[in-house]
């Protein structure tokens, strides 16, 4: 299994629609953006519509600057399973940078009073 570079990780459930935002600043330069259009890698989910943000998105409960997060639709997946998902990108400096996170896929249970 590929190692997780980035630091959050989502608990969906498998008929969910849910939008992710990935922060990428942990692998860019000072003054780097991420450019163009991501590709996701999803293996068992499905993802679409990729894009480079373009306003700030709070992930972590921190603000990342424009450019620097890559946003999604994930949906999808099997209860109790763990994907690991991929997001790469271009780079202002033209470097393709890519990071994997974790998305944990659990039907939620009825809880006892």
């Amino acid at each position: 299994m590929t190692a997780i570079t980035c630091g959050q990780y989502y608990e969906v459930t498998p008929t969910e629609v849910n939008g992710i935002a990935v922060d990428m600043r942990g692998v860019l330069r000072q003054g780097e953006i991420c450019t163009g259009t991501p590709t996701i890698t999803a293996t068992g989910m499905t993802a679409s519509s990729p894009a480079v943000s373009t306003t700030v998105q709070v992930i972590n409960g921190e603000s990342v600057e424009p450019g620097k997060a890559v946003t999604f639709t994930l949906t999808g997946g099997s209860d109790a399973t763990d994907y690991n998902i991929k997001v790469s990108c271009g780079t202002s400096a033209s470097r393709t940078r890519e990071v994997y996170c974790l998305v944990k896929v659990r039907v939620p249970t009825p809880s006892s009073p």
